[in-house]
């Protein structure tokens, strides 16, 4: 979990956030930010990517960017 954001101004979005890794199906591990409920995060569990918002720039456009999601017990 990162509470602030990092040096440079070049992160836009929401903080607090969470990042890690995830083991694809195909053997590639991805670093990548995680969506929803941070108290889901679990070493070992299963995730799904979505799209989601990062932030609106200054021209009103939206930035979108994966992240992945934990899966809840029901898929």
């Amino acid at each position: 979990m990162v509470f602030q954001p990092p040096a440079g101004g070049f992160y836009r979005g929401p903080v607090p956030y969470a990042y890690g890794f995830v083991d694809l199906q195909e053997g590639v591990r991805v670093q990548t930010q995680f969506a929803g409920d941070f108290a889901e995060l679990q070493i070992g569990r299963e995730a799904k990517l979505v799209m989601e918002t990062l932030y609106e720039d200054d021209m009103g456009s939206q930035v979108v960017t994966y992240m992945f999601k934990p899966v809840n017990g029901r898929g």
